[in-house]
Order: structure tokens, then C-alpha cells, then sequence
């Protein structure tokens, strides 16, 4: 029996050998362009991802003598005010349907709805306010730091617990020591005291003390909210309120540096509506009508009218610019032309000039509050701020 030959594969043509040369080289375009296009997909991916969680994040709103402020923080402060915010509107809406059905109160939702209003306006413009917040924090942080003012750990802690109305050191009352003062007492308890005591009385009410386990519930149920609702974290709000107590520490330091006399001015004033109105006041004055009687019976300023238009004592800086150089300028015991201010038309009579005059309580505080904010004023307007 012959074996069989093994079939031979016949030779290409040249025709054919081209054409799967095309088609091998076809198939590997396809092949590159597919792991082109691919990779394409994956990079816009992958810069998106970056660009979402690393580069936008880091991006800087502003720069504060040096420091970065990314909007990283200002998306963080922003959800924390949102909440915040959204959170006591929804006890207001509360309170106010309590209220509304019971036509005693109407008062009290009028003036929920004041506070609603309020509210809802402050929510509108967080988005513009909350990178000159941040910067004002780090302005004030810097300036602590620079004057040595601290805000310790203990100090935060301790002003958390005051937030939350638990007080960690509760003092021990004596036997014979009087009722908390926070405690309501009973109508028995107001009427006078007889000289001994009458068995039937009511003893006060106890001011309720929270224990520690209370606030430590109450703490922790407030920061899984916060968490939730905000992504705030415990660290983001302490640190929120070490920056309100360097704030208030900074606020005293700058308001210690306030002078506590200068100059003043002792002086009455009449308000009227119109510059012809005041002329007649003017000529009245000058035929020697008494001051003190015709404010009282023309005077358009309900706060100084029954005092027969004495302002007291004043410094500079407290009164309207206009009113304020003509006061100043004025000679003690005479009248001052007619003067135009914002409010109206004044005839100023000066009763005393002092150069060097010690502020009342009153003025002194004001006097500090303007300092600090004056301080805040130039220091957000100085050109190491740099805003994006």
C-alpha cells in the first residue's frame, strides 16, 4: 500500500501577500487607536478625579499675610452656616407653630417671623460673605498670635460646655447659704418675709443641674449631627471656637489701648425738618428765648427732646460728622449757625469744652468697640490680603 504524500500548502500570491499586509496593519491601527482612545477616556477620568478631590480643592481664594485660604476651607465654612443656619430657621418654624393659633400671641410671631426674615437674607448672601469671614479669622488668629494671646484647650472645652448649659464645676451651696439666683421663686416666696418661717410655704424650685453624662450624650448627639449635616468634624469646631475667643481676647487688648479721657463737649440741640423751621427756632433763641423750653416743644429728636435737647457729654466720633465739627468748634455759652446733617436741621448751643474729659462707662465701651473695629478695618484693607 503507497503512503500518502502530505498535501503542500500552495504559495501566495503577490496580490495576496499585500493584501494581508493591509489587512495585518488595518487590524493594528484599529488596536492602537481602540488603547488610544482608552487611554483618552481613562486620563479625562482620572484628571477629573484629580481635579475634583486634589486641585479644586486646594485652589486658593485668598492669601492672607502668606497663608493660603483654599476653597477647600470656604466649602467646609460654607455647609457649616448652611447648617447652622438651616437648623435654628427650622426651630424658629417650630416656635411659630406653637404660637400662631393663639391670638395672645401675636406679638411673639411677629417677631418670629422678623427673626425668620433675618435669617432667610443671611442665608442668601453666605456665598459672598463667607471668604471675608475666613479671611477676618486668620487676620485675627495672626494678631493673637503676634501679641502672645492664646485660647487654650481647657478654654475651649470650657466654653463648649457653657454653650450646651453644663457647667463641669457645680459649687456646693451651704446650709444657710441663699436660693441660686437663677432659681424662679413662688408667689409665696416674693410676698414680705414674716419673721418666722410659715410651715405651708412652697419651697423654691431647683435650677435642674446637667451631669456629665448629659452633656457628654448631648455633645455627642450635636457632633453626629454636625457630621451629618454638615461634615463638620469635632476638630473643625473647636478650632471654630478658639478663633471667638482669640476674637474677644484681641477685641480686649485693642480696647485696653483706648485712652480713657479726651476731648468732649458738653452741648443741647434742636432738630427740625426743614432750614426754614430752623431759622425761626434760630431767631427765637437769639431774642433770648430759654433754650431747654422751645426743644421741648419743637425738638424733633425723641431722644433728647424731654431733657430739653442736652446731649450730655460726647466725644468725637459719636455724633454726625457735620454736627460733630460744628460742636467742636462752637464757643461754651453760644449758639452754633444752622447746621445740616442726614437727620435734619440742627441749632447746637454748647454748654461746656473739656480737653481732657474721662469717658462715662457707656462711652468708654463704645469707644473700645470702634477701636477694634477700625484695627479690623485697615488690617482687611491691607495689600498683603490678596482675594480670587
Amino acid at each position: 500500500m503507497s503512503k500518502q504524500k502530505p498535501a503542500v500548502k500552495p504559495e501566495l500570491t503577490r496580490k495576496q501577500l499585500s493584501r494581508r499586509a493591509r489587512d495585518e496593519r488595518a487590524r493594528r491601527y484599529i488596536l492602537y487607536g481602540t488603547i488610544a482612545v482608552v487611554g483618552l477616556v481613562v486620563l479625562v477620568l482620572a484628571w477629573g478625579l484629580i481635579n475634583q478631590f486634589v486641585v479644586a480643592p486646594n485652589k486658593p481664594i485668598a492669601v492672607v499675610n502668606g497663608v493660603t485660604i483654599t476653597q477647600r476651607d470656604y466649602d467646609k465654612r460654607l455647609r457649616y452656616r448652611q447648617w447652622d443656619f438651616e437648623s435654628y430657621l427650622a426651630e424658629l418654624q417650630q416656635q411659630r407653630a406653637v404660637y400662631q393659633n393663639d391670638p395672645d400671641q401675636d406679638f411673639m410671631v411677629q417677631l418670629i417671623d422678623q427673626q425668620i426674615s433675618s435669617i432667610e437674607g443671611q442665608l442668601g448672601t453666605l456665598p459672598t460673605t463667607i471668604t471675608e469671614e475666613l479671611i477676618t479669622d486668620e487676620v485675627i488668629r495672626q494678631e493673637a498670635a503676634r501679641r502672645g494671646l492664646t485660647a487654650s484647650p481647657e478654654d475651649v472645652q470650657y466654653s463648649l460646655e457653657q454653650q450646651l448649659g453644663y457647667t463641669s464645676v457645680t459649687p456646693t451651696p451651704s446650709p444657710t447659704s441663699a436660693p441660686p439666683a437663677t432659681a424662679t421663686p413662688t408667689p409665696e416666696a416674693t410676698a414680705e418675709a414674716s419673721p418666722t418661717p410659715v410651715a405651708t410655704a412652697e419651697p423654691l424650685p431647683t435650677a435642674t443641674v446637667m451631669t456629665k453624662e448629659q452633656f457628654d450624650q448631648l455633645l455627642s448627639n450635636w457632633l453626629r449631627s454636625l457630621k451629618q449635616g454638615a461634615d463638620f468634624s469635632e476638630a473643625d469646631l473647636r478650632r471654630l471656637i478658639e478663633t471667638a475667643l482669640l476674637r474677644s481676647r484681641l477685641q480686649t487688648a485693642i480696647g485696653d489701648e483706648v485712652p480713657t479721657s479726651t476731648e468732649q463737649v458738653h452741648a443741647q440741640h434742636i432738630l427740625v425738618a426743614t432750614p426754614e423751621e430752623a431759622d425761626a427756632v434760630l431767631k427765637r433763641l437769639q431774642a433770648g428765648e430759654d433754650f431747654a423750653t422751645v426743644a421741648k416743644e419743637v425738638s424733633a429728636d425723641p431722644g433728647s427732646k424731654e431733657e430739653g435737647g442736652d446731649l450730655g457729654w460726647f466725644a468725637r466720633g459719636q455724633m454726625l460728622p457735620e454736627f460733630e465739627q460744628a460742636a467742636f468748634s462752637t464757643a461754651p455759652g453760644t449758639l452754633s449757625p444752622v447746621v445740616m446733617t442726614q437727620a435734619g436741621f440742627h441749632i447746637i448751643k454748647v454748654l461746656g469744652h473739656d480737653q481732657s474729659r474721662e469717658l462715662s462707662p457707656d462711652a468708654l465701651a463704645r469707644a473700645k468697640s470702634a477701636a477694634f473695629n477700625t484695627w479690623l478695618q485697615v488690617q482687611m484693607a491691607a495689600p498683603t490680603i490678596k482675594r480670587y
